[in-house]
C-alpha cells in the first residue's frame, strides 16, 4: 500500500514539473519531468514488499536523469556563456585610455558623435557636457557607458 503513495507522490511530482516546463524554464522543467516520470514508473515496477529498495531505486534513477542535464549545462553550456563574459568585459577595460580619431563632431547636446578605433566606428560622448569636439581631433577614451564611448580632447 505505501508504494502506491510513493506512485501517488511521483504523480504529484510529475504534474508540477511539466506545468514548471511548460509555464517556466523548460530548460530545468524538462529534465525533472523525466526523472519523476522514471521514478514513477520504478515505483510501479518495482515488487512492494521490497519497499527499501524500491525507494531507493526510484531516487536513484530520478538522480541519474536530473544529473546528466545539468552536469552537460554546467560543463558545456555555463562554462562557454562565463568565458564570452569575462572577456567581453576584459575587452571593454582595454579601451580605457586609448586613443581614437573624431570622425564626425562630438556634441552631447546634440547628441551626436562618432569616433574610429582600430578600424571600428564607435559612438562617442564627451566627458564634460557642454564640450564640443571637431572631426579630426584625437581623443582618448575615459570610459565606456553601455555601447558610447566617454572621451576627452588629448591632451
Amino acid at each position: 500500500m505505501l508504494v502506491y503513495v510513493l506512485t501517488g507522490i511521483w504523480a504529484a511530482l510529475l504534474a508540477c514539473s511539466v506545468l514548471y516546463s511548460i509555464f517556466g524554464d523548460a530548460k530545468f522543467g524538462v529534465p525533472a519531468s523525466a526523472a519523476t516520470g522514471a521514478a514513477m514508473i520504478v515505483s510501479l515496477v518495482m515488487p512492494a514488499n521490497e519497499f527499501y529498495v524500491s525507494f531507493f531505486a526510484q531516487v536513484a534513477v530520478a538522480g541519474v536523469i536530473v544529473a546528466i542535464p545539468l552536469i552537460w549545462y554546467i560543463i558545456a553550456g555555463k562554462a562557454n556563456s562565463d568565458k564570452r563574459i569575462r572577456k567581453g568585459k576584459a575587452n571593454i577595460r582595454a579601451l580605457i585610455g586609448q586613443r581614437c580619431l573624431v570622425v564626425e563632431d562630438i556634441s552631447n547636446i546634440h547628441d551626436k558623435g562618432l569616433v574610429k578605433y582600430k578600424g571600428n566606428l564607435w559612438s562617442a560622448r564627451s566627458v564634460s557636457e557642454n564640450d564640443y569636439i571637431e572631426e579630426g581631433t584625437i581623443v582618448v577614451i575615459n570610459y565606456v557607458e553601455g555601447v558610447k564611448l566617454i572621451c576627452s580632447r588629448e591632451r
